[in-house]
């Protein structure tokens, strides 16, 4: 069984056979069990995927910016591998992802490398396994590896024990490619859902390559289909399927099995791959155009670390992340800045999410080149990654790096600030060799780039050679829309808006980097953003104003480990240990924010929500605060303890010719200058029609009296649960920060965490760990029968839950 490709999926809609009922010699099995870490002179057993650092300690007086946890070190996984005979075709071991420059072993003899980090690496172990207990060492080492926020340490993504006969098709040279989709204009209902997606036709084009023992292309053997049969090594071949399925950016997406099988030389072998029919492009004026019909890119951009698991890789969290997003309104994924997790591409397959597929950030110490040479590593790095994405249907842009520094040649002895080297930096020579690179792997999409460097480069043509250009804040894509009219451009970097939840400063910020700096604290009214972009009005503007643009993605859906602006500079010790920028906490619970977003981009459900989230604030007795509502509708009323603050309705004439916040009231319900007084306070949404679509009601709360577990829904094996306190009434009690104890029957904790992006407590200290303004999250994994979890807290009522199979 291919495990790796289907083990977890979903029935698919339908089934392309371009195989005969050969039995195939290949096996893909899970290689994760069984190992033990020795780091640091201690050995400990562990389970992959493995990050050696996320569970701390964290050092205050460490740098924040990779998250004050240890991850710079060296360390030597190990495990057996046990073997009846002498191997009688190939074994490969194949690793998805090893932080940092990884070195493979078979009894004692190297046999594979992985000189990045987020890419994978396969490593062939053939000739030096024999009958019996064999030896596997991966060894890597972090040392001299540079980043820009957390990027954990060890094995951390999948490992494969892969099996074939001598003669094998190679994995990463299948392409396939389904070309002319014949479609017209689909049908569109009222609502702007697809009425029908099928297509009358649609080509495909499939390539593979076959090798031996030695890994060289051969000739002759029999193809399992009326073609050619192989030429050079390898075959390709076109055929037609009609009437299919189109692939769209909804859920669940139409996806098709394909089988690939050769025999040859007396072996046989069978490749199985997921592809989808779509018809795209990224047009000058239009924006992004999917099957007939443009389709605004709503997207976030995410790293690759998973919160309290940290960088271990985690498929049912990663569908979470997903699906809060979903929930929101986001169709678009930037995989912000490296090489995603394989899985993660097949999740965006599935769920029918646009991937802007991304493979460096800059070209210096962060792309992990070592002492190689830019020009020798990059490209072959970008063909590598193009050869092990190019088949999913969800990517629809090759980007070849973030931010690089702009820089032709580069005067001898001018030193980068990371490296120490001689200073990367883009230029038309070489994103053009770049570019083809990718081209000579994958010729049906853009290859694209993340900038901020604005007019300069557009001017001196560095991005002359690309087909698509993304742009960091501050709609610096114009530039590139005034220069080069003919030229798409993607916002790819939008916001940068910055708040924590539960914090409601004493007075309201007075402009966008008026942070609650003696606090060390951010406020959560969505006020604030880094000098350098903007808040979310600001930006959904712009992309109602320039329909050329394809769309945007957030920085950032989710908070993340380092990075954290703005506390974050030459002290280290003042620094915070996560970011401030994610729309949903560092445990994907949504702030105020996420509300906002939600309420202007999914309006396939309604959406009403209060900031401030609570109604606790003694301190504001006899006082005023602001009070705002984020809603689908239009239309508003506000009331405390019964009485009416007036009705508001959106402003579509505001824009962005007044004052900073000026625009706020084309996307919010404000209510600036409220008197408090504890009690109620509600909001109340009315339709076009002055029918009321929905309440939503705030209670002071009293003293807490009780822990509180809320499950949420379960993704495969993996159940988070809500941590709060609730009054006597039953009520949310906010701003608490007690330690919180658990301990789980017939499940495993596997992670605890909150909100704080200053909170030290290790997440994987599963015993206890403290509240943030009244919250924090517990990861919990069943093994598919009732599990109980208990949660404690000195003078409070315990809390039990109990889940069961789903």
């Amino acid at each position: 069984m291919e495990s790796r490709a289907f083990g977890l999926l979903p029935a698919l809609l339908g089934a392309l056979a371009l195989c005969a009922p050969r039995a195939s010699a290949r096996t893909v099995r899970s290689f994760n069990d069984g190992w033990s870490l020795s780091k640091d002179g201690k050995t400990s057993a562990v389970t992959l995927p493995h990050d050696w650092a996320i569970a701390g300690p964290f050092d205050p007086s460490a740098p924040g910016g990779t998250g004050k946890l240890p991850w710079k070190g060296s360390g030597v996984y190990r495990r057996t591998l046990v073997l009846d005979g002498k191997p009688r075709g190939r074994v490969f071991l194949d690793f998805d992802g090893v932080m940092a420059h990884a070195t493979v072993r078979v009894n004692g003899e190297p046999c594979g490398r992985g000189d990045y980090g987020y890419l994978g690496f396969r490593a062939d172990a053939t000739p030096y396994l024999m009958a019996g207990t064999n030896s596997v060492e991966v060894l890597c080492d972090t040392h001299d590896f540079s980043s820009r926020w957390y990027p954990g340490g060890g094995i951390y993504r999948n490992v494969w024990l892969v099996e074939t006969d001598d003669v094998y098709l190679e994995d990463d040279r299948l392409a396939v490619a389904t070309q002319n989709v014949l479609s017209g204009r689909p049908r569109v209902s009222v609502s702007g859902r697809i009425a029908s997606r099928r297509l009358a036709r649609a080509d495909v084009d499939v390539s593979a390559r076959v090798v031996d023992e030695d890994g060289k292309s051969i000739g002759g053997g029999t193809a399992a289909v009326s073609v050619d049969g192989y030429a050079e090594g390898g075959f390709s071949l076109s055929f037609t399927v009609e009437n299919p399925c189109l692939w769209e950016l909804e859920e669940p997406a139409a996806l098709y099995r394909l089988e690939v099988t050769i025999a040859a030389s007396g072996a046989a072998d069978r490749l199985v791959r997921r592809i989808g029919f779509r018809d795209f492009r990224f047009d000058p004026e239009e924006g992004f155009v999917l099957n007939g019909r443009r389709v605004q890119l709503k997207g976030v951009d995410l790293h690759s670390d998973l919160g309290p698991l940290g960088m271990a890789f985690d498929r049912d969290a990663m569908r979470r992340q997903l699906s809060v997003m979903r929930d929101m309104g986001a169709n678009a994924l930037r995989t912000s800045h490296n090489c995603p997790a394989p899985e993660v591409l097949d999740l965006c397959d599935e769920m029918g999410i646009f991937v802007w597929d991304e493979c460096f950030d800059k070209w210096n110490e962060t792309c992990g080149r070592g002492d190689e040479p830019l020009e020798s590593f990059v490209p072959r790095i970008l063909a590598e990654w193009v050869r092990r994405d190019r088949n999913h249907p969800c990517v629809f842009a090759w980007s070849i790096g973030n931010e690089i520094s702009p820089g032709k040649a580069t005067p001898p002895g001018q030193e980068d600030q990371f490296s120490g080297r001689v200073a990367i930096g883009t230029s038309e020579e070489r994103c053009a060799r770049f570019r083809n690179a990718v081209r000579g792997e994958d010729a049906t999409r853009p290859v694209a780039i993340g900038s901020c460097f604005g007019a300069a480069v557009v001017e001196r043509g560095d991005y002359a050679m690309l087909d698509l250009t993304g742009w960091n804040y501050g709609g610096q894509y114009v530039n590139m829309k005034r220069r080069h009219p003919d030229k798409p451009v993607l916002y790819s970097e939008s916001a940068s808006a910055l708040s924590e939840y539960g914090y409601y400063a004493p007075t309201s910020p007075t402009n966008k980097t008026d942070f609650a700096r003696e606090a060390r604290r951010v406020d959560s009214y969505d006020l604030n953003a880094a000098p350098w972009s903007d808040v979310p009005d600001h930006e959904f503007l712009r992309m109602e104003r320039d329909r050329f643009c394809c769309g945007e993605f957030v920085w950032t859906g989710i908070d993340y480990l380092g990075e954290p602006y703005p506390y974050l500079g030459k002290n280290a010790s003042d620094d915070s240990r996560s970011s401030y920028f994610g729309i949903c906490d560092l445990c994907v619970l949504p702030k105020d924010r996420f509300y906002l977003y939600r309420s202007h981009w999914n309006k396939e459900a309604f959406t009403l929500h209060i900031a401030p989230g609570h109604w606790n604030f003694p301190e504001k007795a006899g006082g005023r605060l602001p009070v705002f509502v984020y809603t689908s509708a239009d239309e508003a009323e506000l009331f405390v303890n019964g009485r009416s603050l007036g009705r508001r309705r959106k402003d579509l004439s505001a824009d962005a010719s007044g004052d900073y916040y000026s625009v706020l009231s084309r996307y919010r319900l404000m209510w600036k200058d409220v008197a408090y007084e504890p009690g109620e306070v509600k909001a109340v949404a009315y339709g076009k029609g002055g029918e009321v679509l929905g309440t939503e009601t705030l209670h002071t709360a009293g003293p807490p009296v009780r822990v509180v577990l809320a499950p949420e829904r379960a993704y495969g094996s993996l159940r988070v649960f809500q941590v709060t306190l609730a009054d006597a009434d039953g009520r949310f009690v906010p701003g608490d920060a007690r330690r919180v104890s658990f301990a789980a029957e017939g499940c495993e904790i596997v992670a605890v965490g909150n909100s704080d992006p200053r909170g030290y407590d290790s997440f994987k200290d599963v015993s206890s760990h403290p509240l943030c303004f009244g919250r924090a999250a517990v990861y919990v994994r069943t093994s598919g029968g009732r599990a109980t979890l208990r949660a404690s807290a000195e003078g409070l009522a315990e809390a039990v839950a109990t889940v069961g199979p789903e």
